[in-house]
């Protein structure tokens, strides 16, 4: 039997890739404020960002491509750089990535991933069997993007789990 392998912790100046596994509300300009904003709260505790090539291309476009919204997935995998995944956008549209997930090359590069609802169900379903750890925490709209700013760094450091 495999034994879950739990990602190393998140340091300053490591690097976070955002990406769209269900939608791509995060691209729509009425919504992208809030991906913006959640950027700037990343960094504030000294994370870089950088967005995955299709995930900011909009709801129209990355709707009707599931295997997009897939590649951007396999290629924050990939990346030696990218310590840690974090799904943009709750939904419920990720089941159309599965087929396009590469499990062996998720298993060879464990990253921390991040993400609630729909993503990190389907996610987990793909990731469990490969044995590696995932945080189901919710990521739009709620405490890891808008709410940091009115926490000291201490206290911050204490109730984001993936940091701990």
């Amino acid at each position: 039997m495999r034994k879950l392998t739990k990602p190393g912790r998140l340091e300053k100046e490591d690097l976070v890739a955002t990406v769209s596994p269900c939608n791509g509300w995060a691209g729509d300009p009425d919504i992208k404020w809030k991906y913006e904003l959640g950027v700037s709260r990343l960094q504030d505790i000294d994370l870089r960002v950088v967005a995955a090539p299709n995930s900011m291309r909009g709801s129209e476009y990355l709707a009707k491509n599931p295997k997009a919204r897939a590649e951007d997935i396999m290629w924050a995998f990939e990346n030696k750089e990218v310590c840690a995944i974090i799904a943009n956008v709750d939904g419920n549209d990720s089941i159309k990535i599965i087929p396009y997930i590469e499990p062996k090359l998720i298993a060879d590069n464990p990253k921390i991933v991040i993400g609630y609802s729909g993503k990190i169900i389907d996610l987990r379903f793909s990731c469990y069997p490969l044995c590696l750890y995932l945080f189901p925490l919710p990521t739009d709209n709620t405490f890891y993007f808008t709410n940091t700013s009115n926490l000291p760094r201490s206290r911050l450091s204490k109730v984001t789990p993936p940091f701990c």
